[in-house]
């Protein structure tokens, strides 16, 4: 097993141990998965769509995308649970992580398909994220916990930076060419933890994130041995990011994302 692979599943028991004791800040509670699910053999849930069995290989990682925190356990589907049940009874199974248009998907998992599109898994180029996992992308949540109640609202950045240590530890190991960070807080966060800098030093931050989103110059962190990491600061996904970036325009759907998208796919052509 190389160091890689070593230092990987180290920081696997490090996040499962993490929330063992529930934490609490104002209206949130998280906690672990438990034996939902099966539990969780990855640094997250969201691991399981794309990411999953990396220290097998240790690929290089084109796309890491980080979202805020995976949602309440009362948002687990039935049928759901049971894929990550039976991929946790065998990892090398080909059971999908998401089955596109089911009545459990949450609005962001379907938006992302499409968006992912735009960066060439669009079943030409390469498989759709619904269809395949990719070596070369890896989806994790910053904060790592699960929430006790409702799904979505009120997260505290304090309670986010609680996992910063382990996020910047899993940068260090997959060494991602590009960090697609969902939501200003999201961005605030991984920005923040990579660079030791506050995210409102940056030029622009200031003056709304939607103008930040299209208009910000280069940014980059160190990421193990990788000097250049990228990092994007775009809109959440969800119903309530999608309606904020399109706030101040007539679009209602996903063309102001799907147009921040492409410029990341063209940057990296």
């Amino acid at each position: 097993m190389s160091k890689k692979s070593e230092d990987y599943m180290a920081l696997v028991s490090e996040a499962q141990k993490r929330y063992e004791i529930p934490k609490t800040s104002g209206n949130i509670t998280l906690t672990g998965l438990g034996n939902r699910c099966g539990g969780c053999q990855e640094i997250n849930l969201y691991t399981y769509w794309q990411g999953l069995g990396y220290e097998k290989n240790t690929p290089p990682i084109k796309y890491m995308l980080v979202g805020q925190d995976w949602g309440s356990l009362n948002g687990i589907g039935v049928e759901f649970e049971k894929r990550i049940k039976k991929i946790n009874q065998n990892i090398n199974c080909d059971e999908p992580y998401i089955i596109r248009g089911s009545k459990e998907n949450f609005p962001t998992d379907e938006n992302l398909i499409d968006l992912f599109s735009v960066l060439g898994y669009d079943g030409k180029q390469k498989e759709s994220i619904d269809k395949k996992r990719h070596e070369e992308l890896f989806f994790t949540n910053f904060c790592l916990g699960y929430r006790e109640k409702k799904s979505s609202g009120n997260m505290d950045k304090n309670l986010l930076e609680l996992d910063a240590d382990i996020f910047k530890k899993l940068c260090k190991i997959l060494e991602p060419e590009n960090i697609l960070c969902l939501g200003k807080i999201t961005f605030q966060c991984v920005y923040e933890s990579l660079t030791e800098e506050k995210a409102r030093n940056l030029d622009g931050f200031n003056g709304g994130y939607n103008k930040f989103i299209v208009n910000h110059s280069n940014i980059t962190a160190k990421c193990g041995n990788r000097n250049n990491t990228k990092i994007y600061p775009l809109a959440h996904c969800g119903k309530i990011g999608t309606m904020n970036r399109n706030r101040g325009t007539d679009i209602k759907g996903l063309e102001n994302q799907l147009h921040d998208w492409r410029k990341i796919a063209k940057q990296n052509q």
